[in-house]
């Protein structure tokens, strides 16, 4: 029993480093990516990508726990239906990644309208890392396999069709965007 309860303990301290860490490396690239948008001369792009970085982070820590509450009522736990939580963490996962890319993707679109070439290309190449960032994110939470192999491929690939197809991301998640108070996107 001990010998239980010292592993959960390090378990525990694991997961919380890697949140740790993975809230340090997202400020870390948020200043980055802020300072390369001001230099793109689009600053306040970086502060809405800062804002909405903010709103992730607290939809991932609220679904989390929204999730472990239903999962202790409902008395699902890994041993007996580990299934269960895989799907529906991976469910939650990948809608939070694609909700991400169609944002990411909006707001370039949005900012590249009137900008040169090299600044709107710039500014796709920062919205395409700032999803991957947003899997590193993820992983902090979801560190599993099976959440890394399908939430990289759909955060790049989901990014890449909405900056193609916008229409595409706000039919998908423009009303959850409104209802933040981006409406414009």
């Amino acid at each position: 029993m001990a010998s239980r309860i010292t592993s959960h303990a390090d378990d525990l301290k694991k997961e919380v480093q890697e949140i740790g860490v993975a809230l340090l490396l997202n400020v870390i690239v948020m200043a980055v990516l802020a300072l390369l948008l001001w230099a793109l001369g689009r600053p306040a792009v970086g502060l809405h990508f800062a804002k909405s970085y903010g709103v992730l982070w607290i939809l991932l820590v609220v679904s989390i726990i929204v999730l472990a509450a239903l999962e202790s009522l409902a008395g699902i736990n890994l041993d007996t239906h580990f299934n269960t939580i895989v799907v529906v963490n991976l469910s939650v996962s990948v809608l939070l990644v694609t909700g991400w890319s169609a944002f990411a993707a909006l707001v370039m679109h949005k900012a590249a309208q009137d900008a040169s070439w090299f600044v709107a290309g710039s500014l796709y190449v920062l919205g395409f890392l700032s999803c991957y960032l947003t899997f590193a994110v993820m992983t902090s939470f979801y560190s599993g396999s099976i959440y890394k192999i399908v939430t990289l491929p759909l955060a790049l690939i989901s990014f890449i069709v909405f900056a193609l197809w916008p229409v595409a991301a706000r039919t998908l998640f423009g009303w959850f965007f409104a209802y933040l108070g981006t409406p414009g996107l």
